[in-house]
């Protein structure tokens, strides 16, 4: 039978930069290994409740219970917050949040650690993360070391809480 992926993320979940829907890596994942996706995605959407401008922040209640349908959640999250550098989103934040998210579908929702998959914030080029300055109060652009402290703390998390993790 086939397995449905529920997926929440950003615009790469969402499909930014894919020729269309078809081809963005949730759809081609899933028809890889025979299953369907149900995507949450939403561009511009941070895990941080931070100063946020507007931008769409996760709501953990969106996760669906957990049924046998379901092969796999996947949490594709924080390209946004790396971004957003204005002081009120750290990639000790991000964890927490991340933390208090999984925490949540697994006690509230019913998943199982071993069935969430923590998905690396991907990598942006600097002139990406420029694209943030002068919105949200971003007066200094994120960059290479802070991206790699959010990374950090998703492994941490997805260690912690023994998830599959993946850095794509």
């Amino acid at each position: 039978t086939s397995k449905f992926f529920l997926v929440f993320g950003d615009s790469i979940g969402e499909g930014a930069l894919a020729s269309d829907g078809a081809h963005r890596w949730t759809t081609l994942f899933s028809n890889a290994v025979g299953a369907t996706e149900a995507n949450g995605s939403v561009s511009g959407r941070v895990l941080q409740a931070g100063t946020v401008c507007g931008r769409n922040v996760f709501d953990k209640t969106l996760i669906d219970t957990y049924t046998s349908s379901y092969g796999a959640l996947f949490l594709a999250l924080g390209v946004n917050d790396i971004g957003v550098n204005n002081g009120t989103m750290t990639p000790s934040g991000f964890r927490a949040k991340l933390l208090e998210t999984i925490d949540y579908a697994n006690n509230t929702k019913g998943w199982a650690y071993s069935k969430i998959m923590i998905v690396a914030p991907y990598y942006i080029k600097q002139q990406g993360y420029d694209d943030y300055l002068g919105t949200c109060s971003v007066t200094v652009a994120a960059d290479a070391f802070r991206h790699q402290a959010y990374v950090a703390s998703a492994m941490s998390v997805a260690n912690q809480r023994l998830t599959m993790f993946e850095d794509i």
